[in-house]
């Protein structure tokens, strides 16, 4: 079958299945905004180091964040979006104008409410939830209970904010146009940043300046999107449209969604819950300093995939049904070309992540023990890489055929068996068995959802994709020793290395285990590379002719 092409439903109207070729360009392009947002993360957390350390602080902070950011991936861009993006698509595929318009309004007006109370709840919630949930991690340190109820108190607006965000989001998307919301991340660590310098002696902690900038971040990401919202047509005057059938068909999508994503949320509140009782402090704080290196990794390429093949997979499967060939061969692709990316990040991370921590982190506050720290629990986090990053890409495939039950009852079921793992993981493996139940959660969901799909019809798993994927291994292979390699020639393990030749080690050892891997996979016969390659030299020949 030949690559998809667009196929817009009405005249002027963007919504449409990118071909390979575009989804390789649109990623790419997603991939390189979404680059400079993981770099201007990771200096807000170097910031973060320098100022709070792994210290009680970072773990009232790390909280903090992490109450009203559960709500936010319920009720933002994760289950949202995944119950409205595809029913937007197949609206504005379908529906004149006018409909569509009454549609997105009727839908912003009713979401917004449900966000408002949410976040209301929450700041009149938030004393009784860490004291319930959190009372043995506090019960050494009450001021610290303190600290973080007044931070949760100051981030939970944040929650609506960047929730309504997302709704703005979601209808770009539908018209395959992401640079402006691969934009708003940006803003924000910059307003985080500028916050933490600007603010950080103006309050008692600096933790405050941090939470400060959260709040200011998320009225930047609100409203830097609203005229390319306006552009597109649509109306920002919301409507409290209960009657309409099409918003109530999105909400009768979103209820088993948001029971998918509230467990995988229990599942990470149960995480930091056994986090902050374990014996010392720092657990909370090392987890979150090595989420953000797998996020850099995952939120660089993989969320750029799986945030523009869904509004496509939706096209293809509303012109051809749940057993669409095209949708199963985009899937597919999307899949290998994660691998290409996971596979030797998750060995870069492992045998590097030494040498990565203590260049990015190791200032001020933050000690050779918390790198130790750090580093126990990257090892597992990055064996997570490539199954987090398969189940996100599988996960679109049920997002865009209106099914988030089936997502919702293998949720239950990993997370009981995550959380079994956590509490006897974490005994033996204090919070790396934390980190590596979360990696084997990741690992069985790819697995069971992959095996529904099968039984579906919805062929993924094809001769040609295994063969990808085993070329993909060995050409891993060959990066892994490169790497070991370097490490050893270069010392980059010695802690009394200069920093500077440190940081050239690590970039040197990056660029030549790259070129290796490159030229392995292209030894190899790599489609998915030859493909990549491809787009990459049509767009350096264009910048050239330009």
């Amino acid at each position: 079958m030949t690559d998809p092409e667009q196929n817009p439903g009405n005249p002027g109207s963007t919504a449409g299945a990118l071909s390979k070729k575009s989804l390789v360009k649109s990623a790419f392009g997603l991939g390189a905004l979404t680059m400079i947002s993981r770099v201007l993360g990771l200096f807000r957390e170097q910031l973060r180091a320098i100022f709070l350390g792994t210290g009680a602080s970072s773990d009232a902070f790390g909280l903090a964040v992490m109450l009203p950011n559960l709500f936010r991936r319920l009720l933002g861009e994760g289950q949202m979006t995944a119950a409205f993006l595809p029913t937007l698509v197949e609206r504005i595929r379908k529906d004149e104008k006018k409909a569509v318009r009454q549609f997105f309004s009727d839908f912003l007006g009713i979401f917004s409410f449900v966000v408002t109370l949410v976040v209301l709840i929450g700041i009149l919630l938030t004393p009784g939830l860490i004291d319930t949930f959190f009372a043995d991690g506090f019960a050494r340190d009450h001021a610290a209970r303190d600290l973080t109820v007044r931070l949760t108190t100051i981030m939970f607006p944040y929650l609506g904010l960047v929730t309504v965000a997302a709704i703005l989001q979601a209808a770009l998307q539908a018209h395959n146009l992401f640079w402006p919301s691969a934009i708003t991340p940006i803003l924000l660590n910059i307003c985080i940043i500028g916050c933490a310098i600007l603010l950080k002696d103006t309050f008692s902690d600096p933790a405050y300046a941090f939470s400060v900038g959260f709040l200011v971040g998320g009225f930047v990401q609100l409203f830097f999107q609203v005229p390319f919202v306006i552009r597109k047509g649509f109306s920002l005057r919301p409507r409290v449209g209960w009657k309409n059938p099409h918003v109530r068909k999105v909400l009768r999508i979103f209820v088993p969604g948001i029971l998918a994503g509230g467990l995988y949320q229990i599942q990470v509140f149960v995480s930091q819950m056994i986090a902050s009782g374990l014996d010392g402090e720092g657990y909370i704080s090392a987890l979150q300093y090595s989420v953000r290196l797998q996020e850099l990794v995952l939120g660089v390429f993989v969320v750029s995939i799986t945030t523009v093949i869904l509004p496509t997979l939706s096209a293809q499967i509303s012109d051809e049904g749940d057993q669409s060939e095209s949708a199963a061969q985009t899937l597919s692709f999307a899949g290998n070309l994660l691998a290409l990316v996971t596979l030797p990040a998750t060995i870069g991370l492992i045998l590097l992540g030494p040498a990565i921590i203590r260049l990015l982190f190791q200032y001020g506050e933050f000690s050779v023990q918390s790198a130790d720290l750090v580093y126990w629990a990257l090892i597992f986090h990055a064996a997570g890489l490539f199954p987090i990053a398969l189940s996100r890409n599988v996960m679109q495939a049920f997002y865009a055929q209106k099914d988030l039950k089936t997502p919702m009852i293998v949720a239950a079921f990993v997370l009981v068996i995550h959380i079994v793992l956590c509490v006897v993981l974490s005994g033996p493996m204090g919070h790396g068995g934390i980190a590596l139940s979360g990696s084997i959660g990741a690992l069985l969901t790819v697995v069971f959802l992959i095996a529904i799909l099968q039984r579906r019809g919805f062929k993924i798993v094809t001769a040609a994709a295994l063969s990808s994927l085993f070329r993909c291994f060995l050409a891993t292979a060959i990066l892994m020793g490169v790497v070991w390699l370097s490490i050893d020639l270069m010392s980059l393990n010695d802690q009394s290395l200069n920093r500077v030749l440190l940081g050239l080690g690590i970039a040197a050892t990056i660029l030549v285990s790259t070129i290796a891997y490159v030229a392995a996979l292209i030894l190899l016969r790599h489609p998915e590379a030859r493909s990549a390659i491809q787009a990459v030299r049509r767009k350096l020949s264009k910048g050239k002719a330009s």
